[in-house]
């Protein structure tokens, strides 16, 4: 088989590099002069899709804010919940516009009033959590110092079988089983009666046993086998208690501190639920209940004005206006002191709404029957309510049915004056 020759490559000539020379130089500034341009042309691309994603976000995040307000506004039960969902909503798509533009998002979005007021008033519950505590220990209440310090670390454990078992006792002056025995030991359980063993309940479980006190508990104490230490301790838990069940100024100072402390702890652990629980079982049952007990201690007794204020404060903390009427609009539905507080919880609103159909309702309330009362007994009520409210009732009154006309005039003006 024969080799085969390459043939020799031809040497170029001067004339034909230098020809060929101005060719490329020509042909590399246009390479370049094409690139340039490109490149131009991309950053122009990059700057207009940069202003298309910053506007998508910023118009979404508008969009978003306007749709919390909307549903802010909706007698809905878990407002905070969509609201939540809808922020969410938002940050993810922040999230991806930044991505595909400068890959993380520049500053934070701008939260709702809903969720900001929100975030406020869990700051102001778990600091008045605290601070009731501390003055319901310095008060001496008969409940364990560490339960009530647990529920300002775990508000949660409120609603442990254990701290309801013990705040039940605090209400009706008995004490936990367990408490009695982990304290003092099975030898102090002579001293107690047994209030939870009987026909409705024959074998209740150890830890559900709740123990009152024996009539003869300061005469049995001295004979029993406790030592000198626990015996001390356990008269003071029974002076505790028994200063809890009289119906001294102090003790009623305790309950309105429970009663504080429970409506916290109702609503922090509402607002912590995420919607979980039911508000018309918390808003228009449990509640009414724990703001009428702070502020009536009596059927027939005359309101307090520093107590209103105090309801007032905790009704304050309920965000939504809806669940605030559903509270004030459920007190006193057994009459009396209580009612009047729902009248005057009413009218001393800052947006008072259906002014007409309040004012009328508390007329009625104050004239209950065709014998006009005594300016005395009405005028202390009247006074609790805002001054513009306090014209619009007097007028009520002089147009009332309920009287007889020149009554009904004589009262108002006497009402008026005073």
């Amino acid at each position: 088989m024969a080799s085969t020759e390459n043939a020799p490559n031809a040497v170029a000539s001067p004339e034909e590099v230098q020809q060929g020379w101005h060719e490329l130089n020509l042909r590399v500034k246009q390479l370049e002069a094409e690139r340039a341009a490109q490149e131009q042309e991309n950053k122009n691309l990059r700057t207009l899709l940069e202003r298309m994603v910053e506007f998508r976000q910023k118009s979404h995040s508008e969009l978003v804010l306007i749709l919390s307000g909307l549903v802010s506004k909706l007698p809905i039960n878990d407002i905070g919940v969509v609201v939540s969902k809808l922020v969410e909503h938002n940050a993810n798509v922040s999230e991806t516009c930044a991505t595909l533009s400068k890959g993380k998002a520049d500053a934070p979005l701008p939260q709702p009033m809903i969720l900001k007021a929100m975030e406020q008033t869990r700051r102001e519950i778990a600091a008045g959590v605290k601070s009731t505590v501390e003055e319901l220990i310095a008060s001496g209440a008969p409940i364990e110092t560490e339960m009530l310090n647990g529920f300002v670390a775990h508000p949660e454990t409120f609603f442990s079988p254990a701290a309801v078992r013990a705040t039940r006792g605090f209400i009706k002056g008995h004490v936990p089983r367990e408490r009695v025995v982990k304290e003092f030991g099975g030898g102090a359980l002579d001293l107690f009666n047994d209030v939870t063993t009987g026909k409705l309940n024959p074998n209740p479980k150890p830890e559900e046993i709740s123990l009152a006190f024996k009539n003869d508990f300061e005469t049995l104490l001295p004979q029993s086998s406790l030592s000198p230490e626990k015996q001390a301790q356990l008269k003071s838990l029974y002076q505790q208690v028994q200063k809890s069940k009289s119906s001294a100024p102090e003790a009623r100072a305790q309950r309105i501190l429970f009663l504080k402390l429970s409506f916290l702890l109702e609503l922090a652990h509402y607002y912590d639920s995420e919607g979980a629980e039911a508000p018309d079982v918390i808003f228009a049952q449990r509640m009414p209940a724990v703001v009428e007990q702070l502020v009536v201690a009596g059927p027939n007794d005359a309101l307090d004005e520093k107590l209103i204020i105090q309801a007032e404060a905790l009704l304050a903390l309920v965000v939504n206006p809806d669940y605030r009427h559903a509270i004030v609009n459920n007190i006193g539905k057994s009459g009396g002191a209580a009612a009047m507080l729902r009248h005057v919880l009413r009218l001393r609103g800052e947006k008072v709404a259906n002014t007409d159909y309040f004012v009328t309702d508390f007329v009625k309330h104050l004239l209950p029957s065709k014998t006009a009362p005594k300016p005395e007994a009405l005028i202390p009520v009247v006074r609790l309510i805002k001054p513009e409210m306090q014209r619009a009732v007097v007028f009520g009154i002089m147009d009332s049915d309920r009287l007889r006309k020149e009554d009904a005039e004589a009262l108002a003006r006497r009402s008026a004056r005073n």
